[in-house]
């Protein structure tokens, strides 16, 4: 079990990806909040966040549906059965947003204009930890929030 974005790279906590069974896709079919619970719970997060369906990224197309019928009676995953066989389309994949520690990452602002007109002069941007926000005991961003660097748009008259 893992979740992807629609590049199909790994997504980690607080990020709705496409939920993967052994490569392919799983069905919605009997999927309740307990089914999200319990496979969120299973890849090692506290739980869901939210669930969805539905035929979203290029990406699903060329991938099998792997899992079907995930019924749930409680948010463990050892209370669960599940079906290899489906019935199913694309449009009924499963995309999941798990809740764990999230650690904060950074926005990449554009630079401000440069400081003068002519002569050396300094950009500046001012990025903030909320891409995302750290949760849950996530580590905080690394490095400098504001970040510098030196700029000329012309060369002083004279």
């Amino acid at each position: 079990l893992s979740l992807v974005d629609e590049n199909g790279d790994a997504v980690g906590a607080g990020v709705l990806g496409l939920l993967l069974s052994n490569g392919g896709t799983v069905c919605d079919d009997d999927f309740t909040d307990n089914s999200a619970d319990a496979i969120c719970k299973e890849m090692g997060y506290f739980g869901q966040m939210s669930w969805s369906s539905g035929d979203n990224w290029a990406i699903q197309a060329g991938l099998e549906i792997t899992l079907d019928n995930v019924v749930c009676s409680s948010g463990d995953w050892s209370s669960c059965s599940f079906a290899f066989v489906h019935n199913c389309g694309h449009g009924e994949d499963v995309f999941l947003q798990c809740e764990g520690v999230v650690a904060g990452g950074y926005t990449d602002p554009d630079w401000s204009e440069c400081s003068v007109y002519c002569g050396e002069g300094e950009q500046t941007k001012t990025r903030t930890c909320t891409n995302p926000a750290p949760a849950n005991g996530g580590a905080d961003c690394v490095g400098e929030a504001v970040q510098t660097q030196p700029c000329k748009l012309n060369e002083c008259p004279g």
